[in-house]
C-alpha cells in the first residue's frame, strides 16, 4: 500500500538522482526525459538539491521533459528561474563574478525516427532560444533557412 503522498519516498527518481549528484559533488545537471507535467521545481532536502524542469501540459502524454538538478546553494543564487522553452528546451542564467552570467542550456532533441515536422520545429526552437542568448554567436548557416 502506497500512501498518497510520495514526497518522503527514499525511491523517487529525483531524490535517487540528488543522491548520486551529491555523492560525485556535482553542482548542476542538464537531464532529459524528466517526464514531469508543465513547470516547476522541487527541493530534495534531503541531498541539498533543487529540480527544476519542463514538460507537455498534463493533458499530453509526457515521453520528453527536460530540467536541471542544481545545489540548492547555487539554486538560492539565481537571479531568475530557469526558463522551460518547451519539453525539449530549457536554460538557465548563472550569475558569474563581476556582474557576468553563463547560460546553460538543457536540450532533448527529438530522435531520427521522429517525424521531420517535430524535428524542423525542435530545431527553429532551438535556434530562436540560441539567438535571444546574450552573447551566444551563431556560426554560418546555423538558424538560416
Amino acid at each position: 500500500m502506497h500512501d498518497k503522498d510520495d514526497s518522503n519516498r527514499p525511491e523517487r527518481r529525483s531524490a535517487l538522482i540528488a543522491l548520486e549528484l551529491s555523492r560525485l559533488d556535482i553542482d548542476i545537471a542538464a537531464l532529459s526525459e524528466v517526464r514531469f507535467s508543465g513547470e516547476g521545481s522541487l527541493q530534495e532536502h534531503g541531498a541539498g538539491y533543487t529540480l527544476f524542469w519542463s514538460g507537455r501540459p498534463a493533458t499530453e502524454v509526457n515521453h520528453s521533459g527536460v530540467g536541471f538538478m542544481v545545489k540548492t546553494s547555487i539554486a538560492s543564487t539565481l537571479e531568475s528561474l530557469p526558463t522551460g522553452h518547451s519539453d525539449r528546451i530549457m536554460s538557465l542564467r548563472l550569475p558569474l563574478k563581476n556582474k557576468e552570467h553563463a547560460t546553460i542550456l538543457s536540450v532533448y532533441a527529438p530522435t531520427l525516427q521522429a517525424k521531420s515536422e517535430e524535428k524542423d520545429r525542435f530545431y527553429s526552437e532551438l535556434c530562436h532560444v540560441l539567438r535571444r542568448t546574450p552573447g551566444c554567436i551563431l556560426g554560418p548557416g546555423i538558424g538560416t533557412s
